[in-house]
């Protein structure tokens, strides 16, 4: 099978679950940093097979890093048939 790393669904959940997180700048189309991280760790997540449980990004406070890591477990990783 193949499998997608849906950044876009991850965006989605963050912004309509956890409204204080910005994960984009102020034009409003481009990531923020944390827009940055968050999609390069769903990316990196699928690509290198990494176990995210153990994931932590210095420049995130540890609830930002936490609730990224919950997003990625839950929705992002899907494996097509």
């Amino acid at each position: 099978g193949i499998y997608i790393s849906s950044v876009g669904k991850a965006f989605q959940i963050i912004n309509n679950e956890y409204k204080d997180i910005e994960l984009y700048n102020e034009d409003k189309s481009h990531p923020s940093l944390l827009g940055s991280i968050l999609a390069s760790l769903v990316i990196s997540s699928v690509i290198f097979n990494i176990d995210i449980n153990n994931y932590f990004n210095e420049s995130l406070s540890k609830e930002i890093n936490d609730i990224f890591i919950e997003v990625v477990k839950i929705e992002i990783i899907i494996k097509v048939t």
